[in-house]
């Protein structure tokens, strides 16, 4: 599957005028880029609110990418967006949050729920007895 345009994930998450919700997410389940990965989440969040489909997209999204949230959230400071875009690396976190930290802001409970989820163990994580 070729990668969809992540310029695309921004309208899932850009107020509309229109009643019917965008789903770009949707259209592209495969795509591993932290534009759609994150950008699911927080639709699903936006949604779903704190539920098994919000954790899930967001779990996914940080195994994709697990610099993101460090700078939605403002615990690393987001510097001047790099020339050259990795994959899964600090550059594409980078860039994701430059695009979209404004969306994960305006969304009532979405930075509390991402720092909530990031200190959480999750079953996986758990000690075993």
């Amino acid at each position: 599957m070729t990668p969809a345009p992540a310029g695309l994930a921004s309208l899932a998450v850009t107020p509309h005028t229109s009643n019917t919700p965008i789903e770009f997410p949707i259209l592209y389940p495969d795509d591993a880029a932290a534009a759609w990965l994150y950008t699911r989440a927080l639709v699903t969040f936006r949604r779903r609110h704190d539920g098994p489909a919000a954790r899930k997209a967001l779990a996914k999204a940080r195994r994709g990418n697990p610099h993101v949230p460090a700078y939605l959230t403002g615990a690393l400071k987001v510097p001047r967006r790099p020339d050259y875009i990795g994959f899964g690396d600090e550059s594409e976190a980078i860039a994701y949050a430059a695009e979209f930290r404004e969306a994960w802001r305006t969304t009532p409970g979405a930075l509390s729920w991402l720092n909530h989820d990031a200190n959480t163990p999750s079953r996986s994580r758990r000690p075993r007895r």
